[in-house]
């Protein structure tokens, strides 16, 4: 993991220096007075750009908000500490923009000034929530909340709310604010990723005819204070294998087994939420060698899914239904497959195969033809 520490700075307007200070530094009016942020992420490297906002904490009003960029404000020979994010100029999608408002190639050319840090516009009493994102991204309105468009396509970083007090026009009463490991400003990708690996169970071999994942959630609301919205979202199928017409034979004595390289990208949601429940995918396997009468298992995901995770369904084909068990693993770079596995496979549920007929006893027709 890399941690990255940064500051802000924060801009004291001129009505500010009736408020009592709590320190023994001076801020007259107009001062840079730079608060000290930790941000963590699992990877955020390169040039990058971000947002500071900040809520009123008891009307959860939004209040102002700040752009920075990756490059730095080095005052440590003047003050401990003090090397600073660069307030910096940029359009809605979160790209630098030089002075005359065009394009910056890169972040040296990029227009930065404390005009554009995080300005209160509140007063020094209130208590804020402060959430830090990456790129800075414009934030949208509407329904009475403050929002991200999240897309499951796209790498959008963005932390919880963490709530601050100002006081004497600091932050916590301190002249550089510090959270505790609990409250740190962690930035995480909002988005998990779905596998799934089919092989048989209870049965010698079996025929894999296609793999699909149902209501998939590929754009949605962030809500800056709350969360995921459970509604103004869209959804589609994602497929991970067609048979074409031959379906593909798995026997367990030759150690048989499917897996799919899609990679699918889904909200961190917790699925087990019943708010959730039109936003949960499905896994759905079709078998048999008859392509026509195909048997189905329907597999809901019904667990939490954290930010920056792999999610691996195992499911183990038997005569009338799958076993399914699910291993996690964070993503060491990320963004890439993890390869090490947080814990062992949890056992999930058993989910039953439609499509067969047994008349009513248990040694009848097979689900599968072929066996």
């Amino acid at each position: 993991m890399i941690k990255i520490r940064f500051s802000f700075f924060l801009l004291l307007l001129a009505v500010l220096p009736s408020c009592e200070k709590e320190t023994a530094l001076s801020a007259g009016a107009g001062e840079q007075i730079p608060l000290y942020f930790s941000v963590e992420t699992k990877s955020l490297s390169g040039e990058r750009t971000f947002r500071a906002a900040a809520f009123g904490f008891q009307s959860q009003a939004f209040a102002c908000s700040g752009t920075y960029c990756s490059e730095t404000v080095d005052h440590r020979a003047t003050v401990p500490g003090g090397l600073w994010l660069a307030p910096c100029r940029v359009n809605d999608g979160g790209d630098p923009l030089r002075s005359d408002g065009t394009l910056a190639e890169n972040l040296s050319q990029a227009d930065k000034d404390s005009r554009y840090a995080l300005i209160p516009n509140y007063g020094c009493t209130e208590g804020i929530y402060l959430v830090v994102s990456s790129p800075a991204r414009k934030i949208f309105s509407g329904n009475g909340q403050w929002y991200y468009p999240w897309t499951s396509d796209a790498e959008f970083y963005v932390s919880d709310a963490v709530s601050a007090t100002v006081s004497g026009c600091f932050l916590d009463g301190e002249y550089v604010y510090t959270s505790s490991a609990k409250e740190a400003l962690r930035l995480r990708d909002r988005r998990a990723r779905i596998y799934v690996h089919i092989e048989c169970g209870g049965l010698s071999e079996a025929w894999l005819q296609s793999v699909s994942l149902l209501n998939c959630v590929n754009s949605a609301r962030w809500s800056l204070l709350s969360g995921f919205s459970a509604s103004d979202y869209t959804v589609e199928t994602a497929g991970l294998y067609d048979c074409n017409d031959s379906p593909q034979h798995l026997v367990k004595a030759r150690g048989d087994g499917w897996d799919s390289d899609r990679e699918v990208f889904l909200p961190s949601i917790d699925y087990s939420d019943p708010g959730y429940v039109s936003l949960r995918p499905q896994i759905r396997i079709l078998m048999g060698d008859d392509t026509d009468h195909p048997s189905q298992a329907l597999v809901d995901i019904t667990v939490p899914v954290e930010p920056m995770k792999d999610y691996t369904y195992n499911l183990y084909i038997s005569k009338s239904n799958v076993t399914v068990t699910l291993a996690a693993s964070a993503w060491d770079d990320g963004g890439t497959h993890g390869t090490v596995d947080d814990e062992a496979p949890a056992y999930i549920g058993t989910f039953d195969i439609a499509g067969w007929d047994d008349g009513g006893i248990n040694d009848a027709a097979d689900w599968n033809g072929s066996f």
